[in-house]
């Protein structure tokens, strides 16, 4: 999580009208001091950045409608995710899975980690970190995995020794069903926060709705 940093402004008493002040960019302890004369707004740095991150997953979130406008297969589908999930989130894996109500088994579509894409694979419902997901409808994220991480019961595959430290989770939920889950981990802790989380949602949201489109189709049974 980021905290935003103080800054101290030095001014020098009679350096400034305050009719300029709207326009004033000096150098300040901390920061640049950057006002806007219609909303005064202090800037930091940091509040740049975050700034910037924001531009970029509003963007992300802004083409990932615009792409599911267009009927999509299932394959075009996971790669339209995946290029605009990577553009947000610093994860090294990702899947997507659906969930089979019927059968109650859980169907590892595609997934990719470190650019490297790897198989895929099923599972009956359980206790694990995606059944939870399932079962609950509800997100998850996790931060260190190996302190306060659920018992992992069906490892994925992966070419990196040892399990994901960091965990975020959102179920596929179309009306009263849950369709699937989509999941990104990071080796490294504390990699994700609830900012991250809330983007994940908002594309799972917009994913679930894709999916139930594919199942009224003829290409999802």
């Amino acid at each position: 999580m980021m905290e935003k940093e103080g800054a101290s402004i030095a001014a020098g008493v009679g350096s400034t009208r305050p009719d300029d002040i709207g326009s004033v960019r000096r150098s300040a302890v901390g920061g640049s001091l950057m006002m806007d004369a219609d909303d005064s707004v202090l800037a930091t740095p940091l509040a740049a950045a975050e700034g910037v991150q924001w531009h970029e997953r509003l963007s992300a979130l802004r083409n990932l409608t615009q792409e599911l406008t267009r009927p999509l297969d299932l394959d075009e589908l996971f790669g339209v995710i995946h290029r605009e999930l990577a553009t947000i989130l610093r994860a090294e894996a990702f899947f997507f899975a659906l969930f089979h109500e019927a059968s109650q088994t859980v169907e590892v579509v595609r997934q990719v980690e470190s650019g490297v894409e790897l198989a895929g694979g099923s599972f009956p419902v359980g206790s694990g970190l995606t059944s939870q997901v399932i079962s609950s409808r509800r997100s998850q994220l996790i931060r260190r995995w190996s302190e306060n991480g659920p018992p992992v019961h069906v490892q994925y595959a992966s070419q990196t020794p040892g399990l994901p430290e960091s965990a975020i989770l959102a179920p596929l939920v179309y009306g009263e069903h849950v369709l699937g889950v989509l999941a990104v981990y990071s080796y490294q802790p504390d990699s994700f926060d609830r900012n991250d989380l809330l983007a994940l949602e908002v594309v799972a949201t917009q994913t679930a709705m894709a999916v139930a489109n594919l199942r009224h189709s003829d290409y999802l049974s």
